[in-house]
């Protein structure tokens, strides 16, 4: 079995964009025959005050602004309803992107541990240096897990943020050729 389910990266931007007024929130959960199970999804925000002001201004001054902290550590996913077999261990790619250009400000493949029925971070800290030093103008973090053999059964995944679960999505796998995703909760 492939180990590299990455899930959770992504996470990282998230935890300071909890603190914003406006942040959108969005996972999908696939599984599909020859390729398995993997999940994708972004984090998106912007004070809703400087929107209404025409103001865009990057991820990282907003969180200085609002005095939000940074700590990937606090980003999750939970996966304690999926009963298709997870690996141990995996990889997430990150991508930090200026939504309003299209721009990948920065792009790093990051390793995740399973503790217990989550998905962590193996090294929060790297991964919040990376973004502190690599964010530039980006206002929008992307993730997806790269893709990990499993068995059939159901992959649902529990985007969380000190506990607080912010996206769910469920897919269900015969094992064979198809996927047929069954529910998709975004916040």
């Amino acid at each position: 079995m492939k180990k590299v389910l990455g899930v959770i990266a992504v996470g990282s931007m998230a935890l300071s964009l909890a603190a914003c007024e406006s942040v959108g929130w969005s996972v999908k959960a696939s599984c599909k025959g020859g390729a398995g199970c993997s999940a994708e999804g972004e984090i998106h925000g912007q004070m809703k005050k400087e929107m209404q002001k025409g103001n865009r201004k990057p991820l990282l001054q907003q969180m200085a602004e609002s005095g939000s902290a940074f700590d990937a550590a606090q980003f999750a996913i939970d996966v304690s309803e999926s009963t298709v077999s997870i690996p141990n261990s995996g990889l997430v790619s990150i991508a930090l992107v200026d939504s309003s250009t299209g721009a990948v400000q920065a792009a790093a493949t990051w390793g995740w541990t399973k503790v217990g029925a989550e998905l962590k971070l193996s090294n929060p800290d790297a991964v919040n240096d990376w973004a502190m030093t690599h964010g530039g103008t980006a206002d929008s973090l992307k993730y997806a897990l790269l893709p990990f053999e499993t068995t059939a059964g159901t992959f649902a995944v529990s985007v969380e943020y000190e506990g607080a679960a912010y996206a769910t999505s469920t897919a269900s796998w015969n094992g064979g050729g198809g996927c047929r995703e069954v529910r998709c909760h975004q916040q």
